[in-house]
């Protein structure tokens, strides 16, 4: 029972197992239930002797084992499915099935269209905001979450910092969780790895697009990572940052207190100094902007 749903669990999307396999456990235990005592009832009435009847039930079992074994044979023969080699990546993005399963009895039945080519169909891809221009220094990472904290710490980077360096816009993302605010009004399935990447995609080339304004060269990244400050240390260790800036999101409460802070968590993890743009600068409740610049030690 096991191998067989282990092979067709490879023939469903990733997302959807949870579910089928617990309509088919559903079904198999019902199964085994109304089966069982039907066997005994027989066993107990059919004979006039307990022991032939017992027999009798153990060959029907029997038999019901060899046709169900027979059936499944048949229906593998005749729906034409051959042994594929599974393609485990695009099955736990949650994009397709690990390989493709043909139609029931696909191989005698005149209506069915031909099946897929096996070739990988490359995915779209939103363009992103390029600007190859290299630069003497490491470039300025920028940890967008499609924010407005995050909008406003672009900004004002723009206004503290030289012009014209090279900057990296990073979008930190999960599925289910998510991570950030899409920037893009179009729906997508959270339990979809493929679909919030794209939107995280979507929501790093607007931050570029923010910070090509402020007069930075700004290109931009999606990076799938838990926790978000993970992926921000990460992508500025792989890229040679020289500045990480964060548009920090203030939590109040015993949640807050728990969750912790991505900015902290950022500062306890890199070397690369921080600058932290603070919440009270974009909602304007300060006259001078405050910007608050840590380098990070070394204590983890």
């Amino acid at each position: 029972m096991a191998p067989a749903l282990f092979v067709a669990g490879f023939s469903l999307q990733s997302n959807s197992l949870q579910r089928v396999f617990a309509i088919i456990e559903l079904l198999r235990a019902v199964a085994a239930f109304m089966v069982a005592p039907v066997l005994a009832h027989f066993a107990a009435t059919a004979a006039t002797d307990l022991t032939a009847g017992t027999g009798d039930a153990l060959w029907i079992g029997f038999g019901l084992a060899l046709g169900g074994a027979a059936f499944g044979v048949a229906v593998y023969a005749l729906s034409g499915a051959r042994p594929q080699a599974p393609d485990l990546d695009r099955f736990l993005d949650g994009e397709s099935p690990a390989w493709y399963s043909p139609p029931l009895l696909g191989r005698i039945r005149s209506d069915l269209p031909s099946p897929p080519v096996a070739a990988q169909i490359a995915s779209s891809r939103p363009a992103l905001n390029h600007c190859d221009i290299p630069a003497a220094v490491g470039p300025v990472l920028f940890a967008y979450d499609g924010s407005e904290l995050a909008s406003h710490a672009i900004a004002q980077a723009g206004v503290q910092l030289s012009p014209q360096r090279d900057a990296l816009v990073v979008c930190v993302w999960q599925p289910v969780d998510v991570g950030f605010t899409p920037t893009s009004s179009r729906h997508f399935d959270a339990d979809q790895a493929t679909e919030v990447r794209r939107a995280a995609e979507q929501t790093a080339a607007h931050g570029a697009s923010l910070a090509c304004d402020a007069g930075f060269l700004a290109r931009s990244i999606a990076v799938e990572a838990a926790p978000t400050w993970k992926g921000i240390v990460e992508a500025a260790v792989e890229h040679g940052a020289s500045l990480i800036v964060l548009g920090p999101h203030r939590r109040s409460g015993l949640l807050g207190h728990l969750q912790g802070s991505v900015a902290a968590a950022v500062i306890g993890h890199c070397d690369t100094p921080v600058l932290i743009v603070p919440e009270q600068a974009a909602n304007g409740l300060s006259s001078t902007v405050d910007l608050r610049t840590a380098t990070a030690t070394t204590a983890r």
